[in-house]
């Protein structure tokens, strides 16, 4: 197994400091990045990578990534996880609110020969995150 526990722990890094190019270099260069909203699952490759990552910190400043749970396999890591951020941006067309976010997230990833994610799934909360951004 390709072993994705590092570049998940520099992910957790580089978004707990707001670095966006510490975040792209977690990513392999033929990665994929899922996002599970609800039924809808959104695949990102490269450049969408960049723009998720973009849109992300365009909404949050002070994200962290907390880790809660991990569960390994020979193929993968699946890590339950609450990201929280001070909702300062628009993000899914939510205007600013200043309140802080918190989201339960599950990532499951997988590991690329360079110790960098070749697969990284995103199963949010999305309906905890809505609630909480919307003004109604």
């Amino acid at each position: 197994m390709n072993d994705p526990s590092a570049a998940l722990q520099h992910l957790r890094a580089a978004l707990d400091v707001g670095d966006r190019d510490a975040v792209m270099a977690c990513f392999a260069p033929d990665a994929t990045l899922s996002v599970l909203s609800g039924k809808e699952r959104i695949a990102l490759t490269s450049g969408g990578i960049g723009k998720a990552v973009d849109t992300l910190m365009v909404g949050f400043d002070n994200i962290k990534l907390t880790p809660i749970s991990r569960q390994v396999s020979e193929s993968q890591i699946v890590q339950e996880s609450v990201v929280s951020g001070d909702h300062t941006g628009s993000f899914a067309g939510a205007e600013p609110t200043s309140s802080r976010v918190h989201v339960n997230v599950k990532l499951t990833a997988t590991g690329a020969p360079d110790s960098k994610l070749q697969s990284l799934l995103v199963e949010a909360d999305t309906r905890a995150l809505y609630a909480q951004i919307a003004e109604t």
